[in-house]
């Protein structure tokens, strides 16, 4: 053996044990490009794009939030957190999907973060965790809660969150692809697009807490005649005007859109949910607004929403002049840039009727009694095609 290689022998393990008594070395990940996007389709309570966000809460309240967004990305999936590989520390949660606080904003002043829930911390509220991957084209629905601090003093909170790829990427933030456009609106990490506006303290009517919640599904259209008290006639229901909007989405029939509603809306014994959904068999598939007595002393909601078979301008007005030829006329006009069709029934009272024109259904919209136009209009301009 000569000296030459016995030399180099000595320099290569010289250098492994300079390098084994070396501290431990943070490993590198893979950061992926900003390369996803995603569309905001709905969100609950309330709505960011369109109306007010306002939740009246009180110290101590658990508060539910949901966020459904679309995967708009041109290849990307979206993967669970069980189907992504565990990255090194520090770098634990990579890639993972989270809707986090925007603005770096800490919300331990709002949120109770002791109770434990799905929250990895104060700024990041909601992982997703198991599920089917996310296609491009695909929705995806974030669900969590958090605990109003039950020290909170009153007043109003603003609550902003975005979508965050961990280590990666805000959805929305420059330079991503066609950041803050209609295709990739999630407002990134400091617009905050995506927002609920807390109020504490601030309701001039607080309901009593032990109110019991009655749906179209639960009591027929709202007969509670069997309730102790009797049904509506014994009852005094708060009409008062929506303070909010819910958002009602259904893939399946392709239509998002944000509802009328009021907390307060019911009586001191009963409450009600944002909206009812139903068979369709009598007033619609979607009845929503405040409650009222009607015939028999039973109670019905304000407005209601109709699926109809997609059809054309032409064949919806055809199908009216067949079976109702309203006296008034029927009107057609654009709203949000759909085109709907505009009539008032008649029957034991006039009915406002706006048909929105979609593409897998057309949507009735319609007020139970009365009423004008202009009510429906307003509702009915919140629609979006998904």
């Amino acid at each position: 053996m000569n000296k030459y290689f016995i030399k180099t022998i000595g320099y290569t393990i010289a250098g492994l044990l300079v390098l084994a008594l070396l501290p431990a070395q943070t490993f590198a990940f893979e950061q992926r490009a900003n390369t996803s996007s995603a569309k905001w389709i709905s969100q609950s309570p309330g709505s960011s794009q369109r109306g007010s966000t306002v939740i009246y809460a009180t110290p101590g309240q658990v508060l539910d939030f949901s966020l459904t967004i679309k995967n708009t990305s041109k290849t990307d999936v979206f993967y669970s957190a069980s189907n992504l590989i565990n990255e090194p520390y520090p770098y634990q949660g990579a890639h993972e999907l989270r809707v986090g606080a925007t603005d770096d904003l800490v919300y331990a002043n709002i949120f109770d973060f002791s109770t434990g829930g799905p929250f990895v911390n104060n700024n990041r509220f909601v992982t997703f965790e198991n599920g089917k991957s996310i296609y491009p084209g695909d929705y995806l629905t974030f669900y969590w809660s958090l605990k109003v601090r039950s020290g909170i003093p009153n007043g109003n909170y603003h609550y902003a969150v975005g979508v965050v790829q961990e280590y990666d990427a805000w959805l929305g933030d420059p330079p991503g692809p066609g950041a803050g456009g209609s295709n990739n609106n999630l407002g990134g990490r400091s617009s905050g697009n995506i927002f609920w506006d807390i109020v504490i303290g601030g309701s001039a009517y607080m309901p009593p807490q032990n109110r019991i919640l009655i749906t179209a599904n639960q009591y027929g259209y709202y007969d509670i005649s069997g309730f102790s008290g009797g049904g509506s006639c014994s009852n005094d229901f708060n009409t008062d005007s929506a303070t909010t909007t819910v958002n009602y989405s259904n893939i399946g029939k392709g239509i998002s859109i944000d509802l009328p509603y009021n907390s307060n809306w019911g009586s001191s014994q009963y409450r009600i949910n944002g909206y009812d959904t139903t068979s369709g068999d009598l007033w619609g598939h979607v009845i929503f607004g405040f409650i009222a007595p009607f015939e028999g002393c039973t109670v019905v909601r304000d407005y209601s929403i109709r699926f109809l078979s997609a059809k054309s301008i032409s064949e919806v007005i055809t199908d009216i002049q067949d079976t109702e030829d309203p006296p008034g006329g029927i009107i057609t006009k654009k709203l949000n840039n759909l085109d709907v069709v505009e009539y008032t029934g008649v029957g034991m009272c006039n009915y406002p009727t706006v048909i929105v024109i979609g593409q897998k259904s057309n949507y009735q919209f319609k007020k139970i009694c009365n009423g004008t136009m202009v009510e429906l209009e307003n509702i009915a301009s919140t629609v979006e095609l998904i």
